[in-house]
């Protein structure tokens, strides 16, 4: 079976980037013939054909048409590609997976011709990554694809109450899966002064809302608690988020308590160390994030966002609250009050929960049952 996997984010190696390259890698074992349609080349390209994926760059070089271009030439650019990869782009597809939004608009006269020329030799699916009420592009979406894919129970909530009645037929969950290396427990801190190790994980942007959680951890030092701030995201380019954030931290005095570690290529294992993960996102899907600190053991405090609720199904996980800090500071007091950090039963049965309900086997199974049937 061959499958195209499309997606405009090219060099951002985010949560929906990861899930699509970990699907990709377990669709080859499965003997499929695997595509990743990008605009350029990048992080995730490079990851993807390190993976064994054939990657198809129609705009190499190029700047497009998009939020932040706006010139002739990106418009003259974006029209010249949207033509030509029509007649490039495979024609021979089983599945053309659209992984990101923003992929209708630069692919749309490639998957208005599949939809319209194929009949139903080709599938075109929308996976739907995030739970974000996109108006037109959803409404285009659930009417253009034969199937759309929410990762998790939340997601249906990005369209339309009339289109998911509409279109029940076309929808189906699949979460993520995960392909979870042993990790060896976390070392008990034997000092006197024992420091609680907080994180945030995350790229640096307001949907990440990392400025919710340095207020918190600005209020549980109010309240007494010795306990400092790890934040791990992508910080290889400045951004104005960044920028206030690192302000506030200025502006609190709080240098001495909060870490910065950077993108990281192995999560779980350089957060294994810390004690609680502090979930502060706006706007999400299916938070790999949230299952990635579950499985390295940390105990979650996590604002009511989406997907969420999908991952945190035992109170042994964590707890879920509204995005008050009062009201994450008072979770984070009360299970420290009440529980030991260092507990290992408690480590090893979060990571139990974790492996059993997102396995890579459950996650490449579902997805090829539901484009065979």
């Amino acid at each position: 079976m061959k499958i195209s996997f499309i997606d405009s984010y090219y060099d951002s190696l985010g949560g929906a980037p990861k899930s699509m390259l970990t699907l990709a890698s377990l669709l080859i074992k499965e003997k499929f013939t695997v595509n990743l349609v990008s605009l350029d080349q990048g992080r995730v390209t490079e990851l993807a054909e390190s993976l064994g994926v054939n990657v198809i760059m129609t705009s190499k070089g190029k700047t497009l048409l998009g939020r932040r271009q706006k010139s002739l030439s990106s418009i003259l650019n974006f029209l010249i590609h949207l033509f030509t990869s029509l007649f490039y782009l495979p024609k021979d597809q089983n599945v053309v997976c659209i992984n990101e939004p923003r992929s209708l608009y630069y692919y749309f006269l490639y998957l208005l011709y599949i939809k319209t020329f194929s009949g139903n030799k080709t599938q075109i699916v929308y996976y739907v990554r995030i739970n974000e009420k996109l108006g037109l592009t959803n409404f285009i979406l659930s009417r253009l694809c034969h199937k759309i894919i929410l990762i998790s129970s939340d997601s249906k909530r990005a369209f339309s109450s009339r289109d998911i009645s509409k279109f029940k037929e076309k929808f189906v969950i699949i979460h993520t899966g995960f392909d979870f290396n042993d990790v060896s427990l976390p070392n008990v801190d034997n000092s006197e002064e024992k420091v609680i190790q907080l994180c945030s994980i995350g790229t640096f942007c307001d949907r990440k809302n990392q400025l919710l959680a340095l207020e918190v951890l600005s209020a549980t030092k109010k309240a007494g608690l010795n306990c400092v701030m790890n934040f791990y995201g992508d910080d290889t380019k400045t951004s104005p988020y960044l920028e206030s954030l690192k302000s506030e931290i200025k502006a609190n005095s709080l240098e001495k308590s909060v870490n910065f570690h950077g993108y990281s290529n192995d999560i779980v294992e350089d957060i294994k160390g810390c004690h609680i993960y502090v979930m502060t996102s706006k706007v999400e899907g299916l938070p790999r994030s949230v299952i990635e600190a579950a499985y390295a053991g940390l105990f979650i405090v996590s604002v009511e966002c989406d997907g969420v609720g999908d991952i945190i199904v035992d109170p042994v996980q964590g707890i879920i609250t509204d995005y008050q800090p009062s009201s994450l500071v008072s979770a984070i007091l009360d299970y420290l009050e009440n529980n030991d950090v260092y507990n290992v039963e408690l480590i090893k049965r979060r990571r139990e929960i974790i492996r059993n309900s997102f396995s890579t086997d459950a996650y490449v199974n579902n997805f090829i049952s539901m484009v065979s049937r």
